[in-house]
């Protein structure tokens, strides 16, 4: 009956299958320690059991990066410029581009991932119905109608694995504060084909002749450890109180002995 109620509300069913699962786990445990220790000392020993499990659930989480996820890593849309980029960029590492210090000439083929982000950028997707469409993230406005009025002809990387300070199987740890990656993907017209008569689709061609348009896409690495890292500090902020209580009571009694004084409950 309960679960035909509340059926409506899936958030209110999840807190109740929540609530439902500490009860049942905990409470069971709780109470057949309360039964042998007494309340307050099963209540302390339930709480470390649960905290440590907690604690260690959530560093292999964070080590993996499963279990609760944040924000995935992603391309982020900083400047969109036809025509001259040094002369437009506002971005000061953008200034020695592209034979300046640590840039290096990307190959298309792995430019796959934010060349996706930028089509985003130059022809932006429809919204969705019902919905005001986004907000533009930067205030270029794309002479491009749909992605088959350009063509990707260079890509350039800077910063990609700066700041880090060893690998770990394809994982990779940054120092704090670790310089900007950068992409920029210089896009230009393609040449106008005339109408189709048939046979194979003519393969499309750059306009060189027309001014380059570049996009500059920063990586943001998104925030996928995070929450099991909050989680798993408050669960360590837990143990450690409930062990210290459990500590200092073991020190008490062990100081009552020693005394010939009863032991205190």
């Amino acid at each position: 009956m309960l679960s035909v109620v509340f059926t409506w509300d899936p958030f209110i069913r999840g807190l109740l299958i929540v609530a439902l699962g500490v009860l049942v786990l905990h409470g069971s445990v709780y109470f057949v320690l309360s039964t042998n220790v007494g309340t307050r000392i099963g209540f302390l020993l339930t709480a470390a059991a649960a905290s440590g499990w907690l604690l260690v659930l959530c560093i292999v989480w964070a080590i993996f990066g499963i279990g609760p996820q944040g924000r995935a890593p992603s391309w982020a849309t900083q400047e969109v410029i036809t025509g001259n980029l040094r002369e437009q960029n506002t971005v000061r590492d953008l200034d020695n581009f592209p034979s300046g210090k640590g840039w290096h000439k990307l190959p298309l083929a792995q430019a796959g991932d934010p060349a996706a982000a930028g089509d985003a950028a130059l022809v932006p997707p429809p919204p969705k119905e019902g919905k005001a469409p986004p907000k533009p993230k930067t205030n270029y406005t794309s002479p491009f109608k749909s992605t088959a009025d350009y063509l990707l002809v260079d890509a350039y990387d800077r910063g990609k694995n700066d700041g880090v300070m060893f690998t770990l199987h394809h994982h990779k740890f940054y120092r704090p504060f670790r310089p900007a990656h950068y992409v920029v993907l210089v896009y230009q017209p393609v040449v106008p084909q005339p109408a189709s008569t048939g046979g194979a689709p003519v393969k499309p061609v750059a306009d060189t002749s027309k001014p380059k348009t570049y996009v500059v896409l920063v990586r943001n690495l998104g925030s996928i450890r995070q929450p099991p890292l909050y989680i798993g500090s408050f669960a360590l902020v837990v143990f450690t109180v409930v062990c210290t209580s459990l500590h200092r009571r073991d020190k008490e009694i062990f100081a009552a002995r020693a005394a010939g004084n009863p032991a205190p409950a």
